[in-house]
C-alpha cells in the first residue's frame, strides 16, 4: 500500500507516532501536520500557562479558563493531588517542579503521548504548517518537530504563517509571502504523496 498522512491539531500527535510505527512507516509516502505538537508536556505548560517556549523564541499567550476545566474534567484519572497542583497553577516558573511531582505513570503517558521522540521512525517527507497566532497549539511545537525531524536526519519542510489562527483562517489575512508559503508546502506535500 501508498498512502499519506495528515494530522491535525491535537490529532497531529497521534497521527505523527502512527506514522513513525514500524508496521506503517515503508509504506508512507508523505505526512502533513497542521497546526500540531512535538512535547505533551509543553503543550500542557502552554495550555496552563500560557507560556511557550524553543531555542530564542519565547512568549505567553492568554490562558483558557474553559478549556482546562475541561481538561481536568476528560482526564479525572489522571488528576489526583499532584496532578490537581499542577492544573491550578499558572506560573510558568513553578511549573517543572510541579510537573516533576506528577506520579511516574503519568510523566511516562506524557513522555508516550509526544512524537517529536519518535520522528526517527518517519520514513516519508514530514510537512509541517502552523499559525503564528495560534491560541491552542504553539507554532514553536511544529518548530521543535522540525528541529527532532532533521537531528533523526528526516526530510522536513516547515511553514510558519500569520494568515492562520489554529487550523482556520485567523482574523487578518494572509500577505502574500504567507500564501506563498502555505501553497508551496502543500503543493510540496501532494507531490510527494503522488497526488
Amino acid at each position: 500500500y501508498r498512502a499519506a498522512v495528515l494530522g491535525v491539531s491535537l490529532g497531529a500527535g497521534p497521527a505523527l507516532l502512527a506514522a513513525a510505527d514500524p508496521s506503517v512507516a515503508g509504506g508512507l509516502t508523505a505526512v502533513l501536520a497542521l497546526g500540531g505538537y512535538a512535547s505533551a508536556t509543553e503543550l500542557l505548560r502552554f495550555t496552563l500557562t500560557g507560556a511557550y517556549a524553543f531555542e530564542a523564541e519565547t512568549g505567553r499567550a492568554p490562558v483558557h479558563e474553559e478549556a482546562i476545566a475541561q481538561f481536568a474534567r476528560a482526564n479525572g484519572e489522571l488528576v489526583d493531588a499532584a496532578g490537581r497542583r499542577l492544573v491550578d497553577n499558572r506560573d510558568p516558573a513553578a511549573f517543572d517542579r510541579l510537573a516533576a511531582e506528577l506520579p511516574p505513570s503519568t510523566r511516562a503517558l506524557l513522555d508516550a503521548l509526544s512524537p517529536g521522540r519518535a520522528t526517527g521512525g518517519l520514513r516519508a517527507p514530514l510537512f509541517l504548517i502552523h499559525g503564528r497566532q495560534d491560541p491552542a497549539v504553539p507554532f514553536t511545537e511544529s518548530r521543535r518537530l522540525a528541529a527532532a525531524a532533521r537531528a533523526a536526519g528526516r526530510p522536513v519542510r516547515l511553514a510558519i504563517v500569520g494568515g492562520v489562527s489554529h487550523v482556520e483562517a485567523g482574523r487578518r489575512a494572509a500577505g502574500l509571502a504567507d500564501l506563498a508559503r502555505l501553497w508551496a508546502a502543500f503543493y510540496a506535500f501532494r507531490r510527494a504523496s503522488g497526488g
